[in-house]
């Protein structure tokens, strides 16, 4: 049981602290349930994510993206992306059925609400799916959550709008298998075919975009190692390999 996540923290450990550190390889996929769906990651979007991943903390994700359904096998994949604007269409039981085994082995999902909609009718579906696959209900993080601090400080507005101050978890056999961004931090990534970014991030511009690319990281920080970076035995190395990645980054 929990098979990635014992791995994912075995190689969290090295990723931080061995003396020749190497990347963590990250085996992600973006979950799109059917053909058709109003969900989807972009192929350039997904680039944008992979560089700043291995810039800021080492991880790689493959070159390509992955892009899966619910027919597909899960396992492979110890986190996956669900981005969608509109609801898709509801999972059956069988699917329900693999849902619930992917997240008993340690698989999580991230879940963006890329409608712009401060109560959208996707917010709501994936209300409705927490409930169905878990069994309990999606509620909003503590500010004192690891989420916060996994590898960044959290304490400033994210995402494309600022329609929430937390995101929402559930609960899921001891942890958080699932996390809901109601604020968009998927759309924060996207450019045109200059280079430029196609959004403005509302109300705190490119330091809200900045906060957003940190939030994002720090989800699959939260995600591979829980509740690491409340050990009080680790938190001095960790926040000096923080700081010395923090000093590279543009500040706003």
């Amino acid at each position: 049981m929990e098979i990635f996540l014992r791995r994912a923290k075995i190689a969290f450990f090295f990723l931080f602290f061995a003396q020749a550190a190497s990347a963590l390889e990250l085996n992600m996929a973006v979950l799109d349930p059917y053909q058709g769906s109003p969900c989807g990651f972009d192929e350039k979007v997904y680039s944008e994510i992979a560089l700043w991943l291995d810039g800021a903390a080492n991880i790689r994700l493959p070159v390509k993206m992955k892009k899966i359904s619910l027919k597909d096998e899960l396992s492979l994949y110890p986190i996956l992306l669900l981005s969608c604007s509109r609801p898709p269409a509801d999972p059956d039981f069988e699917e329900i059925v693999k849902l619930r085994k992917y997240f008993s082995s340690g698989g999580n999902l991230l879940i963006n609400d890329s409608s712009g909609e401060m109560d959208s009718a996707f917010s709501l579906w994936a209300e409705k799916l927490n409930g169905t696959v878990f069994n309990s209900e999606m509620k909003p993080l503590r500010s004192d959550e690891p989420l916060f601090k996994s590898f960044f400080i959290i304490n400033r507005p994210f995402g494309r709008y600022f329609f929430s101050a937390v995101p929402k978890g559930t609960e899921f056999e001891g942890r958080k298998a699932s996390l809901f961004f109601k604020n968009d931090i998927y759309s924060v990534w996207r450019k045109d075919g200059n280079g430029k970014y196609l959004y403005k991030c509302v109300p705190g511009g490119e330091a809200q975009r900045e906060m957003s690319r940190r939030v994002l990281l720090n989800a699959v920080m939260y995600f591979l190692t829980g509740d690491y970076k409340s050990d009080a035995v680790h938190q001095p190395l960790i926040m000096d390999r923080i700081r010395k990645i923090d000093s590279q980054l543009m500040e706003y």
